[in-house]
């Protein structure tokens, strides 16, 4: 199986979800630590359905027709406990904000710094947003076995802390922007 099928094992690990509220989920709490399309998360749940290692239920919606909800089958939660005992891989990173660092001299400092300013105002709205889904995954832990509320936690606090990294890097890295500015434009004369 690839990286996927397992995210979204886990996901229905944590509680069972519709297609449409995986797809929500990986928005708003999941796409720190993993991309995932719309267009691809069907598809995906019907392989893993095919599989056994989910099923779903037909239930009413608010907004139109019966939803599909998944849940975990038992091969299904043996796959991903199997899976989770193994030691992860390498994370593989593509991030577009350090190449575009690579070449900010090709930038004047302003566009450097406001470039860097949108970023960290970026961050910080994920950071902002990823504390207000644990303020509202703490309310409602006692509604949860602890073994489905401890993972997602431990998740938010995660890109909580990368998010409040990348803020202070970007106050770093303009700083030293404006520290050059002096040096660069006496070069320039």
């Amino acid at each position: 199986m690839k990286g996927l099928e397992y995210v979204l094992l886990a996901g229905l690990w944590v509680e069972p979800r519709s297609g449409y509220d995986l797809a929500h989920w990986f928005q708003r709490a999941a796409h720190y630590y993993w991309a995932a399309h719309h267009s691809s998360i069907y598809p995906t749940l019907a392989g893993l359905e095919q599989a056994g290692l989910v099923t779903h239920q037909l239930v009413p919606s608010e907004q139109g027709p019966k939803r599909k909800v998944y849940r975990l089958t038992e091969t299904g939660k043996d796959t991903l406990q199997m899976w989770i005992s193994q030691p992860p891989q390498p994370p593989e990173v593509r991030d577009e904000q350090p190449v575009k660092v690579l070449a900010i001299d090709l930038l004047s400092p302003e566009e450097g710094i406001r470039h860097l300013e949108a970023a960290k105002s970026r961050a910080q709205e994920q950071r902002d947003m990823y504390s207000a889904l644990l303020l509202q995954l703490s309310a409602e832990e006692d509604d949860r076995p602890q073994r489905q509320w401890l993972g997602p936690r431990l998740n938010l606090m995660r890109g909580i802390q990368i998010q409040e990294g990348y803020v202070r890097w970007c106050d770093e890295a303009i700083a030293l922007l404006q520290a050059s500015t002096p040096r660069l434009e006496a070069r320039e004369k």
